[in-house]
């Protein structure tokens, strides 16, 4: 009886473990580059902290703060297990350089990576257990259980979250912002969604997106009864665990604010100047149109399991706005519109 299992209360335990055991297909079979420069980046993060040096807690402008962080409790992690690694850390300090593209400063960083694989696993896991809990405030229990294994099985979200790096990262605290805010806030939730915001915009800069957009949400919700203290007060919510939540997580805003604002200046400018020569359609090419390269990309990392829900989903939200045709003023459903923003944001995004 999939009702049943819907609505089991050892659900949340089962999708943990169904979250969690796949991602840890990544320990010791393969090693990415960006992950290597991430433990080094880590590394830096780690030391800075130590010794209060707050202009090099940020250690590029993505910024990637909250994937240092993994790291650098990995690096820590690894100090107390095996504390002959602390070797690797003096090699990694005195080197006038560093690039994983050679072997010997792969070798030197390899022994942090697990340590750190294994927090983005975890931190993703949990963080498929909260999405499901939330959608369970959305819709009925089965269309949730369905959505929640749609993200557990999907084959790029997986790998990513098998990985040290921010995607994995930025991609489940911007879905827990918008179900948190969804179909309705309250001081408790605005709280938990600008902690997720302050996660997001730590770990890399599109998590902006969610800055501007969260105000329209909480407006939007607001507008119909023109409750501007109700706006406020959420906005207020939202607004301070945001700033706070950021704070604790690079304190290079409050140690060293222009250094930090100058990094993360210097990395948008250089992302949205450069032109990258990838593979496309078999051809190495450098003009390839966004408007042709998203839509391909997107579709060929969707699995079949979330085309179908999309499908389904456009078919329910092609009748939504059928019946709100024939909605009343006062119906509470037209201005909770959460099948309308997710896509939305989706889309922008």
């Amino acid at each position: 009886d999939i009702r049943r299992w819907a609505e089991s209360k050892l659900l949340p335990l089962g999708l943990f473990l169904l979250a969690f055991l796949p991602r840890l297909a990544s320990l010791e079979r393969y090693v990415t580059l960006d992950e290597l420069m991430w433990v080094y980046r880590s590394i830096r993060f780690r030391d800075a902290l130590l010794m209060q040096d707050w202009a090099n807690t940020i250690q590029t402008g993505h910024p990637g703060v909250t994937t240092t962080w993994f790291g650098g409790l990995g690096v820590q992690m690894s100090l107390w297990l095996w504390p002959e690694t602390a070797v690797h850390l003096d090699w990694i300090r005195q080197a006038s350089w560093f690039s994983p593209l050679y072997a010997a400063p792969m070798q030197q960083v390899a022994p942090f990576l697990t340590p750190g694989r294994l927090g983005i696993i975890l931190f993703s896991s949990l963080a498929i257990v909260a999405i499901h809990w939330l959608l369970r405030r959305l819709v009925t229990p089965i269309p949730a259980l369905f959505a929640t294994l749609a993200l557990i099985f999907a084959p790029f979200y997986t790998g990513l979250s098998g990985m040290l790096h921010t995607d994995a990262i930025m991609t489940s605290v911007v879905l827990l912002t918008f179900l948190l805010l969804l179909p309705k806030a309250t001081p408790r939730r605005a709280f938990f969604a600008g902690l997720a915001t302050a996660i997001a915009v730590a770990t890399k800069l599109p998590g902006l997106l969610l800055v501007g957009l969260v105000p329209l949400i909480l407006l939007s919700q607001a507008w119909p009864k023109r409750d501007w203290r109700q706006l406020f007060r959420h906005g207020l919510w939202w607004f301070i665990p945001f700033i706070v939540g950021l704070v604790f997580l690079l304190p290079g805003f409050v140690g060293a604010p222009s250094h930090v604002f100058a990094v993360l200046r210097d990395i948008a400018g250089d992302e949205v100047a450069k032109t990258s020569t990838i593979v496309f359609l078999g051809e190495w090419r450098s003009d390839v149109p966004p408007a042709l390269f998203y839509p391909l990309a997107f579709l060929l990392r969707l699995s079949p399991m979330a085309m179908m829900g999309m499908g389904v989903g456009g078919f329910c939200l092609w009748q939504r706005f059928a019946q709100r045709k024939h909605a009343t003023r006062n119906t509470e459903d037209r201005h909770a519109a959460p099948d309308v923003l997710l896509p939305l944001f989706a889309l922008w995004f």
